[in-house]
């Protein structure tokens, strides 16, 4: 599984302890991932 240079993410959900994991939905769509801190560490965005 992974990401397509220029997707879309919106985060929906932070966890409650440690804030982890972290919810985001792709392109607007109905797919939701689920990433731990660690994971979406390695994510490069750009905020628009």
């Amino acid at each position: 599984m992974g990401f397509i240079e220029g997707a879309k993410l919106t985060v929906l959900h932070y966890g409650l302890w440690g804030r982890d994991p972290i919810a985001v939905r792709v392109n607007d769509s109905s797919s939701i991932i689920s990433l731990r801190r660690l994971e979406a560490s390695v994510i490069f965005v750009e905020t628009v």
